[in-house]
């Protein structure tokens, strides 16, 4: 009797789960809640981010400022407590970045060398000042890609809109995620409330079932993977033994 090849099976779910953890799909459970609020928190603060850089430059010279900041935006409302979406990443990352791509602009026309150029200068100083933000790149290749418009502006670019979006963005996050514990802006105002581990033993044993449902109660994004969540606190746990 001919044996079923085996090549057409279907793969198992601990197959399926490993693919989505090589490719680095999101695994961690999020309510609809959740996912409402971060859908309607970006709403609101982009709409309001184009209504003034709108008023400000104008429909066309404002929609690169905006689509920089709608990545700010994401980042505010979907990871409130991540590190790169604290007021002063936010805020001094953008300024910085908008900073190096007006003078990047004036010394280097060549967009081949400035748009790196920039780029670049822009992550050094980033890392530096302690205040990495993704988003702020895009404002530095805003002005080295601009209209004449945006470049006769100079460093007045910086202030308005950048720094007043970047204002703007902050304010919203903060006064959006306050009514809810669990996202409170910025992460230092979040109500962290940590229990107290029945044993030793217990402490040094964490299920996946455990943390996945840690996590749901949690009810936001962890902008860290399980498994590296499990190795510190394995480290920590060895380390205070």
């Amino acid at each position: 009797m001919q044996q079923p090849d085996s090549t057409h099976q279907k793969p198992s779910p601990s197959q399926w789960a490993n693919l989505a953890e090589l490719i680095g799909i999101e695994t961690l459970p999020r309510s609809w809640v959740e996912k409402s609020l971060c859908t309607i928190g970006a709403f609101v603060s982009l709409m309001a981010v184009y209504v003034i850089t709108t008023s400000i430059m104008g429909p066309q010279a404002a929609l690169p400022v905006v689509a920089s900041m709608g990545a700010t935006s994401l980042l505010l409302f979907s990871v409130p407590h991540g590190a790169l979406s604290q007021p002063w990443p936010v805020f001094m990352g953008q300024v910085v970045s908008a900073t190096v791509g007006v003078t990047v602009a004036k010394l280097i026309p060549d967009p081949l060398i400035g748009a790196p150029l920039a780029v670049a200068l822009c992550t050094l100083l980033m890392l530096l000042g302690r205040c990495l933000h993704p988003p702020g790149a895009a404002s530095a290749l805003t002005v080295i890609f601009a209209s004449d418009a945006v470049r006769e502006m100079g460093y007045d670019f910086v202030l308005m809109p950048v720094a007043l979006n970047a204002t703007i963005l902050i304010i919203i996050a903060i006064t959006f995620n306050a009514p809810f514990k669990g996202r409170r802006y910025p992460s230092g105002w979040h109500d962290r409330q940590f229990p107290q581990v029945a044993s030793s033993h217990e402490a040094g044993t964490i299920s996946h079932e455990r943390f996945i449902k840690a996590v749901e109660e949690l009810d936001t994004f962890i902008d860290v993977s399980e498994e590296d969540l499990l190795k510190l606190h394995n480290l920590i746990y060895k380390k205070e033994r």
